[in-house]
């Protein structure tokens, strides 16, 4: 019954997301924009409060740091990017700096300043990555979107059926070799008939290919989230999401996946 009561809430939350999502994705310019950038600050609050340091204070002044690469991208591109990335890097080194200093009995920064270095590339520069994706097509943006959801959904429903060898024992106890291979499997299918379906330019062998990469790629943007939450003790990023959790323990695996898109469009 609990099982049940859980797949029935995180089906309802998914889809009380998905609608406005697509329809501001068909919306695009600013409103699309305005939403990737929201939900990348989100992503990234959410590191910093579960995997580095319990102080609100300090959440906000490393996530506002670390935005620095998202706003240099929308400010001036590539460029920009490279120069917030730079900023963000040494400023976080700074705060410690000033932090350990000031508090000479501060206890585990040789923890927290390595998670704090990570969270500028995990979601830090991959939450950017994503944003610039979000200004490609809006086809294109929904055909990563059907073929990542289509892999995590059918790897999780399949496993639950079919059950089996682990994937990832130590990471991810739940997670089995057979649905994996499902999640692999419905997300090359579901690329093609969206391809197919929609009539985007392209053979259908590009689509299989770039499909495939996605799905893998989405798969271990999962694991990663996984073995940060192994490491730190932490079950959920957040509670926005019933029955998901946070933004990033559901967006996880559209941060690997992203780049895809960049390459493919």
């Amino acid at each position: 019954m609990q099982d049940l009561r859980t797949i029935r809430t995180r089906i309802l939350t998914a889809v009380a997301l998905l609608v406005p999502a697509v329809l501001l994705i068909l919306a695009g310019g600013v409103a699309r924009q305005g939403l990737c950038a929201i939900i990348v600050a989100l992503m990234v609050h959410e590191y910093y409060s579960c995997f580095v340091t319990r102080s609100a204070s300090r959440q906000l002044v490393l996530t506002g740091i670390n935005l620095l690469m998202l706003a240099g991208y929308l400010l001036h591109g590539a460029s920009g990017f490279m120069f917030g990335f730079s900023l963000a890097v040494m400023l976080t080194f700074i705060v410690f700096v000033l932090l350990v200093e000031s508090r000479p009995h501060q206890p585990n920064f040789e923890d927290t300043l390595p998670a704090a270095l990570i969270g500028l590339c995990y979601p830090g520069m991959l939450g950017t990555m994503l944003l610039a994706a979000c200004r490609a097509e809006s086809a294109l943006i929904l055909w990563l979107l059907v073929t990542v959801i289509s892999t995590d959904t059918f790897a999780y429903f399949g496993g639950s059926a079919i059950g089996g060898s682990k994937l990832a024992a130590r990471i991810s106890p739940n997670k089995t070799i057979s649905g994996t291979l499902c999640g692999l499997g419905a997300g090359v299918l579901a690329s093609m008939l969206y391809a197919y379906f929609t009539g985007i330019p392209g053979h259908l062998v590009s689509f299989a290919l770039f499909g495939f990469i996605a799905a893998v790629l989405a798969v271990f943007g999962d694991l990663a989230e996984s073995l940060l939450k192994r490491v730190y003790g932490v079950k959920d990023t957040g509670r926005l999401l019933p029955g998901h959790g946070g933004i990033l323990d559901r967006l996880d695996a559209l941060l690997f996946a992203a780049p895809v898109l960049l390459f493919f469009a």
